[in-house]
């Protein structure tokens, strides 16, 4: 799971896997990369994105799609 905050007014995000605490707050794009390599890793299908506002998003990060 990837999580997605705004710190300072920078959108931030933390990764986290089934046995990994999430970690300390890099830049959005890293955290997706990071999480990228965990879900080769461990064999995962998708990497979760958690985001409390989706105005955070960049669209140039990938598609974010939305569940209600």
């Amino acid at each position: 799971m990837v999580e997605v905050t705004q710190i300072f007014g920078r959108s931030v995000a933390d990764v986290a896997a089934v046995e990994q605490i999430a970690c300390v707050p890099v830049p959005v794009r890293q955290a997706l990369l990071d999480a990228e390599k965990l879900r080769d890793q461990l064999n995962l299908k998708r990497i979760v994105v958690r985001i409390a506002d989706e105005g955070l998003w960049n669209p140039e990060w990938g598609h974010l799609a939305l569940k209600p």
